[in-house]
């Protein structure tokens, strides 16, 4: 696995943001969706119930970002199952919980000590600050940290080799 730059993630959610049409981007989900299709069930699983739909479609998105710059990597991903995506949670279970029990503005601090130690720390760090640029109309402060988390599981569950 490669690791990601910062300029390679800019350069990918650049080129995200610059999609101006509905079709393209049903066409980005669907080759996600045939490319990793427990990825994508998972970007549509996650936060079922917790997110609103704001939070729900810029968690998607983000989803797509970080797949589509692993993408652009160069590096081969392998067709992920359910299996992988369970073991990642499994792992990351104490930073739920260390997120759900921090105050809504504690999250940065313990995102700071995810990204320090992490290897793809320049694509963990882009996510913490699209996360933290995001409007609070889309996204609640409540819901960042667990955001970023289930972020960091799909990261490192497409980062398995």
């Amino acid at each position: 696995m490669h690791t990601i730059t910062r300029d390679l993630a800019d350069q990918t959610w650049d080129r995200l943001m610059n999609i101006e049409d509905d079709d393209t981007l049903e066409m980005l989900i669907d080759r996600m969706g045939d490319a990793q299709p427990a990825a994508m069930a998972y970007l549509m699983s996650m936060g079922e119930g917790d997110f609103n739909e704001d939070e729900q479609e810029f968690f998607l998105i983000l989803g797509m970002w970080i797949w589509q710059t692993l993408v652009a990597s160069g590096s081969e991903l392998a067709e992920l199952n359910d299996d992988h995506f369970e073991a990642v949670r499994e792992e990351n279970v104490p930073w739920l919980e260390e997120m759900a029990e921090e105050s809504s503005v504690g999250w940065v601090a313990i995102a700071r000590k995810i990204v320090a130690a992490h290897p793809q720390s320049a694509l963990l760090q882009a996510t913490v600050e699209l996360i933290e640029e995001e409007d609070e109309d889309v996204i609640r402060e409540q819901n960042r940290g667990v955001l970023l988390i289930f972020l960091k599981i799909l990261t490192e569950a497409l980062s398995l080799q």
